[in-house]
């Protein structure tokens, strides 16, 4: 295998899915749709060549993220039903593996199925993002600074499951999550003078870098709702 862990491929194809990362970032931080789409051409690119499963993960997540946030912006649903596949193909990556990136990768899968559902009200998408908010959480420890987010995630596709099910048993189980949430440990915000303090909104996507060649689990905190609401609002920016 020629991106085999340690060899020179595999450090090129990590340092492409870095940059693409740091594009997609740069995106978010200034809206340059310029930026978005050299995100997105890196990451094709590396799943274009890359054979080593851990790179594909890691590119897999981090196209659905930029296809996910180009959706958010043009509203055409081929990019969110492509995040969609492109999360379940970074999740069946690993399917007798408790990989440190699985819980982000369910994370996201739920953010984008929950998204998707807005728009279609398709019942197999709200049972997906069920599944997907538990998974992710069930995976996260008490002590980690992303579970306050995946509570949240889980707390918002219960109240979806009252909606359109009318499960009175989903609220309680709701309520369970809000009160969890507000115990957890919160991550710090970030803020700039003379501005109002903003939370992260999605999971990272960054080149491996553990010495097994299992990608370190993204750095950010998902909180995928906040950008799902912006959605409804607007589809452009």
């Amino acid at each position: 295998m020629l991106d085999g862990w340690g060899t020179p491929g595999y450090q090129m194809l990590a340092a492409a899915c870095q940059q693409g990362s740091d594009h997609h970032t740069e995106y978010e931080r200034t809206g340059d749709v310029r930026a978005l789409d050299r995100a997105v051409g890196l990451f094709e690119s590396v799943l274009g060549t890359a054979q080593n499963i851990d790179i594909r993960a890691t590119a897999s997540n981090g196209l659905g993220t930029a296809l996910w946030s180009r959706y958010e912006r043009s509203g055409l649903p081929a990019d969110l039903d492509a995040a969609i596949g492109l999360f379940r193909t970074a999740i069946g990556l690993f399917p007798h593996e408790r990989a440190a990136m699985l819980p982000a990768f369910h994370a996201n899968l739920c953010g984008v199925l929950q998204l998707r559902w807005l728009r279609t009200r398709s019942e197999e998408d709200l049972t997906g993002a069920l599944t997907a908010a538990r998974a992710s959480l069930a995976a996260t420890s008490d002590g980690d600074p992303r579970r306050a987010s995946r509570l949240n995630n889980l707390g918002f596709v219960l109240l979806s499951v009252h909606g359109q099910r009318h499960d009175a048993a989903a609220l309680p189980r709701r309520w369970r999550c809000c009160a969890a949430r507000s115990a957890a440990r919160l991550p710090a915000r970030t803020s700039t003078p003379g501005s109002a303090p903003t939370w992260p909104r999605r999971c990272a996507t960054g080149a491996p870098r553990r010495a097994t060649g299992t990608p370190g689990c993204c750095t950010r905190p998902t909180d995928w709702r906040a950008r799902s609401c912006a959605s409804r609002r607007t589809a452009t920016r």
